[in-house]
Parts: C-alpha cells; structure tokens; sequence
C-alpha cells in the first residue's frame, strides 16, 4: 500500500499490519452518520476458497455478513469509514480508537485491552452432537448399517438424532438420574436412543419409559437390554404411569397427542416434547367469516388451516396448565412433513389466566367447540 496520510489511511494500514503480525484481534465500526447498519463487526477469515475479510452488518436485530477480497478490502473499509463517526482496532499490542468530527477523522493509541488474536479459520465440518451411526443398538434395529444410515432411514435416523440434541439441550441444567415418558412410542427407536444417551452421559439411575398398545411392535427394542429401558403395554389415556421429568410424544395420531400432552401435565413432568400428527379432529369444526372463510372452501388450505390452529390452541392451553411453551421446526421438511415440535417447560410465573382468555379466543374467532386437550384439562371453549 502506498505511504498513508490521512487518520484513515492509517487506521486501514494498521488493520492490515495486525493481521500479518498476527495480532488483530478485531475491528469495529460504529456510530453510523445516516440510514444503514449501525454497526460493522469486522475480521479477517481463512476460506478453502482463500483469504477473505468477512464484514458483519448490524442492523436493528437482523445481522449480515459479506466476505470481501483482501485486494478490495482497503476501498470497502474507506467507504465504510466515511459513514460511521467512530472506529476502534484492537490487537494484542494496542488498541487504536478512531474518531470523526465533520468529516476530520483524528486516532487516538491506547493499551491492549486483552484478547486472543482473532481465529482465522471460518470453514468447518458439520457438527453431529447426537451421532447414532456407531451405536451397536442402531445397527440392531436397523436404522445404520456400517456407519451409515440403512436404505430408507436416512430420514428416519436425523429425526432421532435432532430430537435427542434438542432434549439434551433441554436438560442440560438438571441434574442426577431422570425419569422420561415416550407415549406412543411405536418401534421405540426414539425410546432407545433415549436411555443409551443418558446412560452413557449420567450414568446409571435414569429410566426411559416407552408406552405402546401394541406389544410386537416393541418387542425388538426390549430386546436390546439397554439400562434403563422399559415398555409398558396399553393405551395412553389409560395407562398407570410413574411421576416423570420429562414427557414425549413422537408424531402420537390425531387426539393422541392430546392424550400425550394431558399425560405428561398429569405426570408432574417439568419438560414435554410432542411433534403432533394428523390433524383431523378440528377439520369438521373449522369455520371463519370474510375471506378466510371463503379460503377454507379449498381442501388443502383447510387441512392446513387444520394444523395451524389446533397446534396454536394446544400452545395456548399448555399456557394455561403452566407451561412456557415455543412451537419449533423439528428437523427440516425434507425429512419429515411433520416437522413441528410442541416444547413446554414448567413455569410458574406464567400468566395462565390470560392464556385461558387467549384459548378461548383462538376457538371463537375459528369456530372451534370442543378440542381433546381443552377437554382433558377441564377447560370450556
């Protein structure tokens, strides 16, 4: 670069200088002088592609990074410069604070602040936290083969996997032995994944409860010996179950998954999971003035109408049982169209009373009377 001489000049000259020294650490822009981002997060990064200066626009709450060449880099920076009043480079020598005042920029040095120089590689390998392809249990039931997903589970395999990171997640500040409730649990292949992660991250004490009606269809599963696994035969709704902490229902049938949720609020349980399916008990129910009601006359939009509203309502219900609840993506649709997840937390300082009024404002306004879980926890729409 050509001698600088201006305050910006040398402000850009030193970011490049800490990079090949080694010492950037990073760059900051803000104060912005009119519309735009108000603020850049700036940094040097390592691609397969080759160097790049990755430039993270700020703008309310939304972020968006732009990687830029190091030979344009300079230009961009300078441009940059004339929108925002303040700047500050920081290294592990120094830090240089940049001020502009009527457009007359002035820097100012001042110590290290401390802080590790800032990594340079940006390209990484996909994180599995919840890998069951090396699972001897997986092979087993016939979900892997090799190290790799058996023809046909693909799909299969990365909603188990997904499920287990978000239930880790969902734990991670409990602590000692848990008990875990899978209503409608099926093959159990959730069931199973379950007690083999917890047994091999808590150790031993942690029991992992499956319910299925169907005895054949667990019969596999049972088999594998896992510690903590067991399976009970017999309906959801009607099934003596222990006090759990945590209940989940996987893709349970329709009204199943109200029995699942009524289940788990029963059970004392401080965490439910439940992905519904099948939504037809609100279908015949659903109606709507104006233009949405002349939108259900399609079948399809109904259908969608359908789930929307039936898993908006179950959220304003487990509201009003005392459950902060988020309505989340599964896994993406390409695995599963089921990919909705239900995930309540116990909470006390939830206002249920409102989330009461908000239920039956939701079935009003659709034309809904009467709903399973509505009904299971004594509340009238």
């Amino acid at each position: 670069m050509p001698e600088p001489r201006s305050a910006d000049d040398r402000f850009i000259a030193a970011a490049f200088a800490a990079v090949d020294a080694g010492t950037f650490v990073k760059l900051v822009l803000g104060g912005p002088t009119g519309p735009g981002p108000h603020r850049y997060d700036l940094r040097p990064i390592a691609m397969r592609t080759g160097d790049k200066w990755a430039a993270v626009a700020t703008t309310g709450k939304t972020q968006t990074q732009t990687n830029l060449e190091p030979a344009s880099f300079g230009a961009w920076l300078a441009d940059r410069l004339g929108e925002f009043r303040n700047g500050d480079l920081l290294t592990t020598e120094m830090t240089l604070h940049r001020t502009s005042v009527d457009g007359r920029s002035s820097l100012r040095r001042g110590p290290a602040q401390g802080g590790a120089p800032a990594p340079r590689a940006h390209d990484r390998a996909p994180q599995r936290r919840a890998d069951l392809r090396n699972q001897p249990w997986a092979e087993t039931m016939g979900l892997v083969q090799g190290g790799r997903p058996s023809a046909g589970h693909a799909d299969k395999l990365r909603q188990i996997e997904r499920l287990v990171e978000l239930f880790d997640h969902a734990i991670a500040k409990r602590e000692g032995p848990l008990t875990v409730l899978d209503l409608g649990c099926g093959r159990g292949l959730l069931t199973a994944a379950l007690a083999d992660h917890l047994a091999r991250t808590r150790g031993e004490g942690s029991r992992v409860i499956g319910v299925e009606r169907e005895p054949e269809r667990t019969a596999a599963a049972a088999a594998l010996g896992l510690p903590g696994l067991q399976f009970v035969t017999d309906l959801i709704a009607a099934a003596d179950l222990p006090a759990a902490d945590v209940v989940l229902a996987l893709h349970a049938c329709d009204t199943a998954t109200d029995d699942a949720l009524a289940a788990g609020i029963r059970s004392g349980a401080k965490t439910l999971f439940v992905s519904p399916c099948c939504h037809r008990e609100l279908r015949p129910q659903l109606h709507a003035e104006g233009a949405i009601g002349d939108a259900l006359r399609h079948g399809i939009l109904a259908d969608r109408q359908a789930e929307w509203v039936t898993d908006a309502l179950r959220a304003q219900l487990l509201a009003s049982a005392g459950f902060d609840v988020s309505v989340i993506e599964m896994v993406r649709s390409e695995h599963t169209p089921r990919n909705v997840l239900l995930v309540g937390h116990r909470d006390d300082n939830v206002d249920r009373e409102a989330a009461t009024v908000a239920a039956r404002e939701l079935a009003r306004r659709f034309g809904v009377a009467n709903q399973a879980l509505a009904g299971h926890l004594g509340v009238t729409l």
